[in-house]
């Protein structure tokens, strides 16, 4: 988990700062909280 600072928004886009620490990175846009949940109840499994 990383986190992206924001710029300008406009029209329904919004800048993202610090797109270089994306670079080759998945980038989940539907489904976060979802997938951050099964991540945190994997970590308590171990």
């Amino acid at each position: 988990m990383m986190p992206v600072k924001t710029g300008v928004k406009e029209k329904g886009f919004i800048q993202v700062l610090n797109a270089e620490i994306f670079d080759g990175k998945s980038i989940v846009t539907q489904g976060a909280y979802t997938l951050l949940m099964a991540l945190k109840n994997t970590a308590e499994e171990e």
